[in-house]
C-alpha cells in the first residue's frame, strides 16, 4: 500500500505524512508549493526537545538580502509551527518597576511638549543600534 510521504529538508529522511501527523491540507501544500521547507521533528528541535526558534529564525535570515525568498521561507516556519503545535510564550508586560525613565527625554519633553508626560514615560533603552526596535517592542 503506498502512503504519502514527505522529506526532511534536514536529514533528507523520508517520513509517511500520517506518521509525522500532518493533517492532508498541510501535506497537499507541502507538494503544491515547491519551495516550502519541511523539517522532521527531530531536526527543528533542539536538545532539549523544544522547537528551535533560534535555527528557524536563522533559515529567515539566511535568505536575506532577497525578501520574497524570506517571505517564503517565513511561511515554511509558520507551517512548521502549525504542524508541531508550537505556541509563543505568553506576552509578559513590564511594569513600571521594569522601565527605567530616560531623564534626558524627560527634561526635554518639560520644555516643549509637556502634554507628553501627562499620558506617557520616556523609557531609556540600550544604545547598541537597535533603540528604535527596543521602543517599539516596549511601547507595543
Amino acid at each position: 500500500m503506498e502512503q504519502e510521504s514527505i522529506q526532511c529538508d534536514g536529514c533528507h529522511s523520508w517520513l509517511h505524512q500520517r506518521c509525522v501527523h500532518m493533517s492532508l491540507s498541510l501535506y497537499v501544500d507541502y507538494s503544491d508549493k515547491a519551495y516550502l521547507q519541511f523539517y522532521c521533528h527531530r531536526c527543528a528541535s533542539d536538545s532539549n526537545g523544544n522547537f528551535d526558534f533560534l535555527a528557524s529564525l536563522a533559515r529567515i535570515a539566511s535568505q536575506a538580502p532577497d525578501v520574497s525568498a524570506m517571505r517564503r521561507q517565513a511561511e515554511s516556519e509558520s507551517k512548521l509551527l502549525t504542524l508541531y503545535h508550537v505556541c509563543l510564550p505568553p506576552l509578559n508586560m513590564p511594569c513600571s518597576s521594569d522601565v527605567t525613565v530616560d531623564e534626558p527625554s524627560v527634561h526635554l519633553l518639560q520644555q516643549h511638549n509637556r502634554w507628553v508626560l501627562q499620558r506617557f514615560v520616556p523609557a531609556a533603552v540600550s544604545a547598541d543600534g537597535n533603540c528604535l526596535f527596543r521602543a517599539v517592542s516596549l511601547a507595543l
